[in-house]
């Protein structure tokens, strides 16, 4: 049982540390990515970004989605899109991508994504269940020409993690196995991140990025 999002961030950033990487550069994929992201960058003293997704539901408020839209328009689904026309599939998407707009401006600005190329990208992020957003990250990477590509997450299935070992160069994970279930289960703190405590998180990230410290005692509590 993990104590949180960013206890396990400080073990999975042990375990990346032992490849001594040239250019670490994180990608975190989700809120609480974000927060697994932070010890990860302070301890390999890594470059920083954001990608944004969303998830593709058939109404924004329902918790079943069928897979992860990027950003940049990569793709993944869990099997359940066989479930909608072409018609359907399309409007979800355009309405996925309209959302991702908003979201990248307020982050960004217009500053647009980094320069990967080059770069030991570690994609991050805090669980995975089907792991249709990681699959797109890994897309939108590949084609932005990094070095490496790793993934960094705490808790998945087995047969996720067998599957990111043949598609990226290194793995880090916590804990999987076999009859994986929610990433909740998994943690003894897994509280909802609210904005005060995701826009905390991100503002310490790009500070860290421009003077390269992480001052503890500008990060507020995780749970409210």
């Amino acid at each position: 049982m993990l104590a949180s999002r960013t206890n396990a961030g400080f073990k999975l950033a042990e375990q990346i540390r032992a490849k001594k990487l040239a250019n670490p550069f994180v990608i975190a994929l989700s809120r609480g990515g974000v927060l697994t992201s932070i010890p990860i960058v302070e301890i390999l003293n890594a470059e920083f970004d954001l990608l944004y997704s969303r998830k593709l539901k058939q109404e924004p408020d329902e918790v079943a989605n069928f897979g992860t839209i990027t950003e940049d328009g990569c793709l993944s689904f869990n099997g359940s899109e066989a479930f909608y026309t072409d018609d359907e599939l399309l409007k979800i998407v355009k309405r996925a991508e309209s959302a991702l707009i908003s979201d990248i401006y307020e982050f960004r600005l217009d500053v647009g994504f980094a320069d990967l190329e080059g770069k030991d990208v570690i994609i991050v992020d805090d669980g995975a269940t089907t792991g249709a957003r990681i699959k797109a990250g890994i897309r939108s990477v590949i084609q932005r020409k990094a070095s490496s590509i790793s993934v960094a997450v705490p808790v998945m299935g087995s047969w996720l993690k067998m599957y990111l070992g043949v598609v990226v160069n290194d793995v880090y994970c916590l804990h999987s196995d076999d009859e994986f279930s929610e990433k909740k289960n998994y943690y003894r703190d897994y509280s909802k991140v609210d904005d005060s405590i995701y826009y905390n998180r991100l503002g310490i990230l790009k500070m860290f990025a421009t003077n390269g410290v992480i001052h503890e005692e500008e990060l507020e509590p995780e749970v409210a």
